[in-house]
Parts: C-alpha cells; structure tokens; sequence
C-alpha cells in the first residue's frame, strides 16, 4: 500500500499561493544514488494485529529511532531478492484510539539507482553480521570444531556458520531417521518458532527451498512449518529436509514475524468441489508482480480406486538462489476414493533451466516432461483429516493465491473483488472546471452532512482529541538561527524579487509571546499576513537550530500560552503546532492539531520531548495512552500530514461557481452568491448545495491579506510593539489590503 503526501495547496482567486517546495526536501537523504520517486507507506500501529499480536506505540517509536539511521529496504513480497527501493521511518502517528507508523520510501527507477541499492543492501546484511554474529565467533567455533575456516558467518534470525556439509558433519545424530530422500522425522526436532529447530545449544534449520527465491537472507515459511506440527502432535509422521550448510547458536535465535496475513480456503469436506481433470488457474497482472507465478497446474484424477492430485506452480522468473534456473514448488496427494482418507502427501521443487521454462510455459502439468532437477522437501504417508490436508497444501504454497482458490472450487472470479481489481473501467467524468474536487462532489452529494464532509475543513471540537505525529527528517550542516519560523507556503512575486512568506496572522501572536519571554524568534524577510475568520490557526512550523532543551521547553511554554488565549473564541477554535529541533544527525519534528482547549490539556499532560530512544518510547507511551480509551474518529493525523506538519487545509471555491461575497447582516457573518454553471452536476447536487448553505451546515470563509494591524493597548504598531495577546484587555485593528481567498467552512 502506498499513500501519497497530500500537498498545501492554498489558492487565492488566481491561484496564487502554493506550497514551499522546499519543503519537499524534508523526506530527502543524502545516498550514493537518490531515487527520486517517493511514497508514504504504513509499517504498523499499536492495534491487536490478526497474530494476536501488539506492538505498543512505545515499542514503534524506538525501532523507529534505531532503524531511521540505516534505513530500511522495500522488498517486493518481503523478498530480499526483489529489492525495489530503499525507505527509512518517517512518522508515528497519534490518534484517538490508534497510533500508527508510517515511513517514507524511495523507489528505484533507472538500473544505476538499482544497482547502487543493492550495494547498499549488501553493506546492510555485512553489518548485520559484524553486529549479531562476530561477538559470537568465538563461541560458534568453540561449539562447531569441524566447521574449520572456511565456515562463513552468516545472520539467519541467529548468530551462525556456514558451509556446506556443515550440519551433518556437526550433528550427524540429526539423520538416524533419514529416508531415501534425506527426509528426516519432524517430532525428533525441538521447534524454536519460525521453521527452526534446537539441537542442544545449537540451531537447524529448514531447507533454504522453504525460503523466498530459495534465499537464505529471507524468512523459512513459518506457517507452514506451523501446520506440519500440528500435524504431528496429532500423531502423523511428518518427514522433513533440513538445510545441510547453516547451524548457529539457539540462544541468539530470535524468531523473525512479517505480520503477512495468510488465510487459507474455506473448508468443505465434499471432494466433488474440487474440479477434476487438468485445471489451469492464472495469474491477474497484481498476483503476477507479487508471486512471479503465471498461473499454476492442477490435475486431479483417478487410478486404481484412489484419486491422485498434483499441483505444480509454473515461474516466468528466475529464482534468485537459481541463477538462470527456475523453481517450481510441487505437490502430490493420493486420497483413498471409498474412504476419502488422504494416504499420502508430499512437496517438492522441481528446477527448469530456460529451454524447458520456454516448453513448459505452453504445456500442462500432465503433458510436461518429468526429466528435471527434483528436490524432495517434506512427506507424510500416514492418513490425514483432509483439513489437515487442504491446509498443508495451502500452507506450503505461501504468496500463491491460486491453490486457495482451486481448493475452495473456486475459479477465481472473486479475485478482483478480493483485491480490488476494477471489472470494468470506470465511465467517463467529466472534469472540467473541477477546483479542488468540488464539482464532483456537488456531484455525489446526497446529503448535507455529506457534502460538508466533503468540502469543509475537518472539524476538531473540543473534546475530540489531539492529533499528533512524531517525525524524524535529515539534519542539515547550514547554519540557521537559534529559532526560526519556515512559511508553509509564500505568495509569488514578480522578478527579480524572491516569493514573499505567507504566515496567518496566529504566528505573529505566538512570535510576541515568544519573544517577550526573553528570546526573538526569526521571521523571514519580506514576510506577508493572511487573516481566516474560520476558527482555524495553522501555526508556522517553529524551528530550533541548537540543541538546547531548554529552549525547546521555552516554545512548548509559549505555544500553551497561545493556546489558552484562544479560549475564548468558541469550541471551534482549532489550531495546528509544530515545533522541530535537532538531536545528533537527526531533525525530530512533533506536530500536533486538536481544539485550543484540548492543546492546552495536552501540551500540560505530556512529557518533555524526546532526545534518546528511551526517552522518544517513553514519550511516544505516554501520548498514546493520554486519548487510549477513546474512539477512533476522523480526521486521523494522515488526513492533515503534509510534508512541513500537520495543516488543517481549507478548500476553494472555484471560480466556476462564480463566488460573489457579501455580508449577512441578519446572521453577522459573511456569505456568498453563486451561479450555478450549465450542465456540469445534476440538479440534486446544487440543491444539497443550496440546502447547507440556508441552514448554515456550510458557509463561505473570506481570507484576506493583511496592509497593517493597529494595537489597542498602546495605539502603535502591533508587529513592532511589546503588547501581546496575553494582556489585559488587548486589541488589534486589521486593515486589509485585498481578498485574497473564498473557501467553504463547516456549520457556521
């Protein structure tokens, strides 16, 4: 899954305020070669995930802290043989009910930016093994006398030696059960989780065909190493091939999770549902880029009274530990036709080099040649529940959604549904004149509520919640002021001269504040206002360019003084806040939007901010438990990230619609006229519009851009004079110096 940011995008009637696009330079980081395509991808949350398992925000935002460094790898298919970029943790999220985490990947484009991160990879693994296996040197060849020095150390969940022949050789009592096809019985083997297993102070594992592309640096296929002992603590005699070249030391071992939910097909004990003869089942173009298989062979028939079943998933893809070869799983059943009793199973791989792929691709699996390489990788003949059964043959073939679907009777016909494959191409719309999505929704709309949801900012009531995000951004080696405010967006200017900040004006309240406890906050030159009378503030991200905690905790002060100053202006105030500051080689970003009077119980409940790892677990802990029993409501952190912070966005009017601004004087508030444009949304659109906008469930917000602000406390220019918005009885007058936006809000 890949999100993309949403970009600020603030627009004047000419469309002339536009986000930073400097700011875009806060998900780069310096590499041999920068990919330049990038995506926002989910890695987690604190929720009960479908292993029954939960991963505390805690524990989140400390792997975030140790990962961001060395970053992590985009693998197709959890696939270290398939690298497709390369990502680092970007952000935890906090919302009401649920944290979430998300990283910011970059994807390869060209064969230089692959071949530069395969390198990186590489490096990546040799670290892994100088941090988790050389401490353990010593002790692995003290354990492994007759690994010698040709034994390589190598990172397998476990601190290991490998070379081929080693296990044997190491422990040759492992094979007193070893049948013709170097099959040994699985319940003489200590399962430690993961498909592997405990041989007194040492570790086996599985045969690497259990693996990815038959790889070591990938995951054994744990679940069905899973079901095969199930199958055995019910009393089946299961036989399986071990790897032979890798042993390591079991008290390193840690058991690796994907959290890759693989659910199987639903059961049915009637065999007739199982189409007989030779079946084919192909690959739709997503399963195909995620398994590499082009469709997979089925043949069910009968011979003798019994019913044979062989599966063979066919590969239009090398396998990577393969060289040039290709490998195929393979299974084979014989089911006992009067009884229905499975009496045996076994998998295997058989390995096609290029000129048989080429001859298999065109033939069925009962008409392909059987004269190939052939690997024997597990057995049972003794009877199986055929549960039991379905679910080994399922299990084995992990990624292939194809054998699920043949097991189930299946002809694949739901998968699009399953996965979102669009049946049909969508009908034409029409775009023309759209502004920020409006017109489609005047389009869609079939309620008030609905619309306003729509078009309206999000709405953050106190009471609701704060949402919040903790990021982490690459440090740069410019110099920069001690605390400095960085303009979400700036107005053009005509050449030579450089694009004037745009701040609202809430910034300039909290700079006063700021300043009048003792230290200036830089604004930038040339800096213009905009005033919103919406009830939203987004405050300019604040930067600090020093380490100094103490001045960090001086802006935290000062931001809850602005927030209680907001108090008084109605339950809908809502304001966003971001404060950044460096730590090492590293710039932590926390983010934060919530109704003023939330912010201000926020900012008071939570910890000083994060410097460490253990510090950003133990901050990251207390937030998230801060909303922890409260409901999972919209809008969620991803709905309001962009790449500078959180930012509440207001959505124009189009000029489509003809916006015309007058003042309500019943009502004390501004409103707007429109012209409904000929033959561009049905006649139920522009009455649901017509609706919201009489009972005031949305409402038109006037931006204006600000000429000068007059202060009543002292009669002198508010941006230069002491007052601030904490004093007694303090007062400004705006002189605006042209509209510079129209912009829906919600019920006014």
């Amino acid at each position: 899954m890949y999100v993309n940011f949403r970009p600020v995008r603030l627009q004047g009637g000419s469309g002339r305020c536009e986000v930073e696009e400097a700011t875009r330079t806060n998900l780069e980081w310096s590499s041999a070669v920068a990919p330049v395509e990038r995506h926002l991808v989910p890695l987690g949350s604190d929720a009960v995930n479908r292993y029954r398992i939960r991963v505390t925000a805690g524990a989140h935002a400390g792997s975030m802290w140790t990962a961001w460094e060395e970053g992590l790898p985009r693998l197709v298919s959890h696939d270290h043989e398939r690298l497709e970029g390369w990502g680092r943790p970007y952000a935890l999220c906090f919302d009401p009910g649920l944290t979430s985490a998300y990283g910011v990947a970059e994807l390869a484009e060209t064969e230089e930016e692959r071949d530069a991160l395969r390198e990186r990879l590489a490096a990546l693994f040799a670290e892994r093994v100088e941090r988790e296996c050389r401490p353990h040197e010593a002790e692995l060849r003290r354990a492994l006398p007759v690994a010698g020095e040709t034994a390589e150390l190598f990172y397998a969940g476990a601190a290991c030696l490998l070379r081929p022949g080693l296990v044997r050789e190491a422990l040759p009592g492992l094979y007193g059960t070893e049948d013709g096809d170097g099959l040994i019985e699985l319940a003489g083997l200590v399962p430690l989780g993961g498909g592997a297993f405990q041989s007194g102070d040492l570790v086996v594992f599985g045969h690497p065909m259990f693996r990815r592309s038959f790889s070591r640096y990938n995951t054994l296929n744990g679940a069905f190493f899973d079901t095969l002992r199930e199958a055995v603590e019910a009393g089946v005699v299961v036989r399986v091939a071990l790897d032979p070249d890798l042993v390591g030391l079991a008290a390193t071992y840690r058991q690796p999770y994907e959290f890759q939910y693989w659910f199987g097909p639903p059961f049915t004990d009637d065999l007739s549902s199982i189409e007989a003869g030779p079946v084919r089942h192909g690959s739709d173009e997503r399963h195909h880029l995620f398994s590499q298989v082009i469709h997979t062979d089925f043949h069910w028939y009968e011979r003798n009274g019994a019913f044979t079943l062989e599966v063979e998933e066919v590969r239009d893809w090398p396998s990577a530990a393969l060289g040039d070869r290709y490998g195929c799983r393979y299974v084979h059943s014989i089911v006992d036709g009067e009884t229905g009793t499975v009496e045996h199973l076994d998998g295997a791989v058989r390995v096609y080099d290029e000129t048989q792929m080429v001859e298999r691709l065109d033939l069925h699996l009962n008409r392909a040649t059987r004269q190939t390489d052939y690997t024997k990788l597990w057995r049972t003949d003794d009877p199986l529940p055929l549960a039991m059964w379905k679910r080994l043959v399922h299990d084995y073939y992990r990624d292939n959604y194809l054998v699920g679907e043949y097991l189930a009777g299946s002809d694949g016909s739901e998968r699009a549904a399953l996965v979102g494959v669009p049946t049909a191409p969508p009908g034409p719309t029409s775009q023309a004149n759209d502004g920020a999505g409006v017109l489609p929704a005047l389009r869609e709309a079939s309620t008030v509520e609905h619309l306003r949801d729509r078009l309206a900012s999000p709405t953050l009531r106190s009471g609701s919640g704060v949402r919040a995000c903790l990021s982490f951004h690459p440090r740069s080696q410019d110099p920069t002021p001690e605390r400095w405010f960085r303009p979400f967006t700036f107005l053009p200017s005509p050449e030579p001269y450089a694009p004037a900040p745009l701040l609202e004006l809430g910034t300039l309240d909290l700079k006063k504040i700021l300043d009048h406890s003792g230290g200036e906050v830089v604004l930038p030159p040339s800096t213009q206002y905009v005033h919103y009378r919406d009830g939203i503030v987004n405050l300019c991200p604040l930067v600090h360019g020093t380490e100094d905690a103490g001045l960090v905790e001086e802006t935290l002060a000062g931001l809850q003084a602005y927030a209680a100053s907001c108090l008084g202006s109605g339950p809908t105030t809502a304001l966003t806040l971001t404060v950044a500051y460096p730590v090492e080689n590293r710039v932590v970003r926390v983010s934060a939007a919530g109704s003023a009077a939330d912010l201000v119980a926020w900012l008071d409940a939570v910890p000083a901010l994060p410097r460490s790892r253990a510090e950003a677990a133990e901050w990251s802990g207390e937030v998230a438990s801060h909303y922890a029993g409260q409901g999972h409501a919209p809008p969620t952190v991803l709905d309001l990230l962009t790449p500078s912070g959180l930012f509440l966005e207001r959505t124009p009017i189009p000029a489509a619609l003809s916006p015309r601004p007058r003042y309500d004087e019943e009502a004390e508030r501004w409103a707007a006229s429109f012209t409904r444009p000929s033959g561009v949304y049905a006649d139920a659109g522009w009455s649901v519009l017509a609706e919201a906008l009489e009972t005031g469930a949305l409402g038109v917000t006037l931006a204006w851009l600000i000429d000068g602000i007059e202060c009543h406390g002292c009669g002198g220019d508010y941006g230069t004079c002491p007052c601030t918005v904490l004093d007694s009885g303090f007062g400004r007058a705006l002189t605006p110096r042209e509209l510079f936006s129209l912009s829906w809000s919600g019920d006014v």
